[in-house]
């Protein structure tokens, strides 16, 4: 930056901001992280009355359990 402003105080000024943003943004980043896991780690409720929902929700319910099962068994591997 200072090849293309020269020595400018607000080239200075930019490169602190620059700087600091990775120190403020990284408390925001781990509290989304921290959301993500929690999000993908929380137990999967399949008692939801599957007998009020039509036909068609229950068999994409159905086929959504089996691509989990699925996915869970080649994430072992």
């Amino acid at each position: 930056m200072r090849e293309a402003f020269g020595s400018d105080e607000r080239v200075a000024e930019v490169e602190a901001a620059v700087a600091d943003e990775p120190a403020r943004l990284r408390g925001t980043w781990e509290a989304v992280l921290a959301a993500t896991k929690w999000r993908l780690d929380a137990p999967v409720e399949e008692e939801a009355a599957a007998e009020d929902l039509p036909q068609d929700l229950q068999d994409l319910a159905q086929q959504e359990r089996r691509r989990a099962r699925i996915k869970e068994y080649f994430g072992k591997s």
